[in-house]
């Protein structure tokens, strides 16, 4: 995490919509305080509809990367740091950056990048159906850490 007296510090945190530990999530907590602005994102780590939980939208894509556009350094965070941020964060380089250079940014020891968040940011970029989740799996990224 930066140094909040640094020019610019940026943060994206896609979090539990519900309170936790009495506060927001820690991954959250931990943005707020060092970056200079932050744009949160509220959905559940789900790949399909819950009833009673939030599922990533189109919506909260167009917002991440509206956010991350002209951002030379950005930090994107989730409770875990393994599926929400993972995938959000491949789809803001995916917007800028080839797939051989956006899948760098991924760990394949730790990220899992969630599935359904890949599908809104295929459609939102207009690529191909399934394109992402395709770039994704064929480097190993189809197995839960």
């Amino acid at each position: 995490i930066r140094d909040p007296n640094e020019e610019e510090s940026t943060y994206i945190n896609s979090e539990f919509y519900q309170k936790r530990r009495g506060d927001i999530c820690e991954a959250a907590d931990i943005g707020m305080k060092f970056a200079k602005t932050y744009e949160v994102l509220r959905f559940h780590d789900l790949e399909k509809h819950c009833p009673g939980f939030i599922l990533a939208c189109k919506d909260d894509i167009k917002k991440a990367l509206d956010y991350a556009k002209d951002k030379d350094e950005l930090i994107v965070a989730c409770a875990a740091g393994i599926s929400r941020s993972s995938a959000v964060a491949y789809v803001i380089a995916r917007s800028e950056v080839s797939s051989e250079e956006a899948v760098s940014i991924l760990n394949i020891d730790r990220h899992w990048p969630n599935r359904h968040v890949l599908a809104c940011g295929n459609s939102v970029l207009n690529f191909s159906a399934g394109t992402l989740v395709r770039e994704i799996d064929s480097r190993g990224f189809d197995r839960i850490p």
